[in-house]
């Protein structure tokens, strides 16, 4: 890539009769390791070869250790007759996290509310035409029933009857619903 550097003998520095050819050799033998060097440095793609290799060594490591810890979870754990919390010095009981704890139902269901309430005021999201034909059609249905549900005209019985056929509708209603609200928290995390 480079020569080596030479000066004309006119443009070099008078030379000190101290100065031995044992000194100059060694002297010649450091500038052209450091030549090289500078050369080596300018060609950058066996610089490049090696950071890849590297990464690739990395990664197949990475790999084997990942398959390595998904055989030793997929194991089936051992039922031990000491409490759970009785080796809490254990590194091993350490690295076993306890799961995310679920928010309380209460709040679980307001979250729930918001997320429809804001869904079917969006006019971003149009709902599927499925949805809200089960919507409409229940909804009338759980609205009529006690007129066309032939079971809710039993004496005593038929206004319980009628009262399961309307959780039971309630039930796909909230099935739509669900189904559309996963669709767009979907969209809402996509965009």
């Amino acid at each position: 890539m480079s020569e080596p550097a030479t000066l004309p003998e006119h443009l070099l520095p008078p030379v000190h009769t101290a100065l031995s050819s044992a000194a100059m050799l060694e002297l010649e033998h450091r500038v052209g390791r450091l030549e090289n060097a500078v050369s080596d440095l300018q060609d950058t793609q066996s610089l490049e070869n090696r950071v890849a290799l590297k990464v690739m060594e990395r990664l197949q490591l990475k790999a084997k250790d990942s398959e390595h810890a998904e055989k030793v979870t997929a194991e089936s754990p051992r039922q031990s007759a000491s409490p759970p919390h009785a080796f809490d010095d254990d590194p091993a009981s350490l690295s076993r996290a306890t799961p995310p704890r679920a928010p309380w139902l209460l709040v679980d269901m307001i979250a729930s509310a918001r997320l429809l309430w804001r869904m079917l005021f969006d006019r971003r999201h149009r709902l599927a035409w499925t949805t809200h034909l089960v919507v409409w059609a229940c909804l009338v249905a759980i609205l009529l029933s006690a007129f066309w549900f032939p079971l809710a005209w039993i004496p005593f019985v038929g206004s319980y009857l009628d009262k399961v056929l309307d959780l039971l509708l309630a039930y796909f209603i909230y099935m739509a619903l669900s189904r559309e609200t996963r669709r767009y928290r979907e969209t809402l995390a996509a965009g």
